[in-house]
């Protein structure tokens, strides 16, 4: 029942992703209108002189605007998408988005009036309206643009499956660099005031390793009295930023490695010139980085991520050949189907991202067996889910709640990669994999109420949860397409198309749900039939 059940998921999710994807975006945009949910009956007073439509005009800046219209644009654009699926017209499909992001804004601003600590704007209501206006008209656009280029998006997708088939190195390197750049700009708090601009710059911090320099005679110093806790927290922030230097030369290390695999088969560049090219495209993706941070108002410019980012490159083409060939297809094959060197490979990166979680959740693993720790962690513990973000500013909030589900997330991967080489035909499962990670973040945890320099927290449990099981959805659904695809091009006359169950059905055997795929001649589309 358990795996009926999360097969249902599993299709519904791969049919209905816009759906899928307007009620996940809902959740931020109800977030952070609402937050902290401290409602009143007491009307908040505020300097407006007018009202419109009973919200408060306020006087605004343009950076406030400017993130408002970016909060809603993207909602606008997958409702405008999702109106054209249920076959709305052009115009239609607009003016329902319009009017869809009307009331939910309308209703997100009314409700800020009866909260304490949040200001209702009326000219917020209208740059959420514009935003969901500019969303709107660029699915229009976009709709409008595969209209007019309809001959040649059979060419497109025809590419793109070969791309795939070929191999998909160059595209996992675009997408680790578009990562990596995220990454390093994160929290996008952007501005574009010269002053503030000018003043990162004189800021810039061209020494190695400064930051840590300034946070290490604060762990240095003697524990006493009330400097206890500071001295937790500097130790607490010095292993976070060694761990942060880490991750991003790691990361400059596998995009070294999916550079070189991507130069080797498609461009036949090997020996110096390989090297000059993975180096100069890592150096100048870290300096763009870098040099990108003179907008982002909670970060430093430092030459010591280029010179980490180098360095993370320069091991990557040191191991590139020797990863590269435990990867191949050929060599010897375990019992599972999978070549030994792959396995390998999955069971150590499982392993090391294992390790990285908990050092990320445990560090600076300095424990206080006192009573009277115990007992202020015990008070200090959060307890109701996101509480722990109401107090941070919007951008903070997001970024630290994106990188935790890009972390889970990608641990469900490694879990179902490491799943897929033991056993072939055996998935990961949704639910266990999400629970199981859970289980196991939660006992993190509670280990933290010996760690002074952490605070317990139901949310990060939260978290792991929903990005492992996240996570585990995705690499099954792209297994299943690539699966199809690769059907499709080898001519297979029915295959199960079941999620998690990719492998050819022979042509005599009844299936529960299959596809028909048959190639007709003189004709370059395919024909698809269900049948039960």
């Amino acid at each position: 029942m358990g795996e009926h059940l999360e097969t249902r998921f599993l299709r519904y999710v791969r049919h209905h992703v816009l759906e899928a994807l307007v009620a996940l975006y809902l959740v931020p945009v109800f977030w952070g209108g609402l937050v902290p949910f401290d409602f009143g009956r007491e009307v908040m007073s505020t300097n407006a002189t007018d009202t419109w439509l009973a919200l408060p005009v306020t006087e605004r800046h343009f950076p406030d605007m400017a993130s408002n219209v970016a909060l809603y644009l993207p909602l606008g654009f997958l409702v405008c998408l999702w109106l054209r699926k249920r076959r709305w017209g052009g115009l239609a499909s607009l003016a329902g988005t319009v009017l869809a992001g009307a009331a939910l804004s309308y209703v997100v601003e009314y409700s800020q009036v009866y909260s304490l600590s949040r200001v209702s704007s009326a000219s917020d209501f209208t740059c959420n309206v514009v935003g969901m206006l500019v969303g709107g008209a660029l699915a229009s656009l976009v709709r409008l643009a595969g209209a007019v280029s309809g001959e040649r998006a059979p060419n497109l997708s025809e590419r793109w499956r070969r791309c795939i088939r070929s191999g998909s190195a160059g595209i996992l390197a675009g997408g680790m660099a578009a990562v990596l750049f995220l990454a390093s700009v994160a929290p996008f708090d952007v501005t574009f005031s010269p002053n503030r601009v000018v003043q990162s710059a004189k800021e810039a911090r061209f020494d190695l390793f400064s930051t840590e320099a300034k946070l290490s005679p604060a762990v240095q110093k003697p524990v006493a009295g009330g400097e206890a806790r500071a001295h937790y927290r500097a130790a607490r922030d010095r292993w976070q930023l060694r761990m942060d230097y880490l991750v991003t030369g790691a990361g400059y290390a596998l995009l070294a490695v999916l550079l070189c695999r991507h130069l080797s088969s498609r461009c036949a560049l090997v020996g110096m010139s390989r090297t000059v090219t993975v180096l100069s495209a890592c150096g100048m993706l870290a300096v763009a980085s870098c040099a990108a941070r003179l907008f982002i108002i909670s970060r430093t410019v430092e030459v010591t991520h280029v010179v980490v980012a180098l360095v993370g490159a320069l091991c990557g083409l040191a191991l590139a050949d020797a990863v590269i060939r435990a990867w191949a297809p050929g060599g010897s094959v375990g019992e599972a189907g999978m070549p030994a060197g792959r396995r390998r490979l999955v069971t150590r990166l499982l392993v090391g991202w294992c390790l990285l979680i908990v050092a990320r959740q445990g560090a600076p693993f300095m424990p206080d067996f006192s009573r009277e720790s115990t007992g202020q962690q015990i008070k200090a513990a959060e307890w109701i889910p996101l509480r722990v973000y109401e107090r941070a500013l919007l951008p903070v909030s997001l970024d630290d709640m994106l990188s935790k589900v890009g972390r889970y997330s990608l641990l469900g991967v490694l879990v179902c990669l490491w799943r897929w080489s033991r056993s072939v035909g055996k998935e990961a499962s949704v639910f266990k994999t999400a629970a199981v990670v859970g289980v196991a973040v939660a006992a993190l945890e509670g280990a933290q109420i010996v760690l002074p320099s952490r605070v317990v927290s139901l949310t990060e449990v939260l978290i792991a949860t929903v990005g492992a099981g996240s996570g585990v959805v995705s690499f099954r659904l792209v297994r299943a397409y690539l699966a199809s695809e690769r059907a499709a091009a080898e001519d297979r006359v029915l295959f199960n198309v079941e999620l998690g169950e990719g492998h050819p059905v022979p042509v005599g055997q009844s299936s529960r749900r299959t596809t028909r795929v048959g190639s007709i001649p003189g004709r370059p589309d395919r024909r698809r039939r269900w049948r039960e």
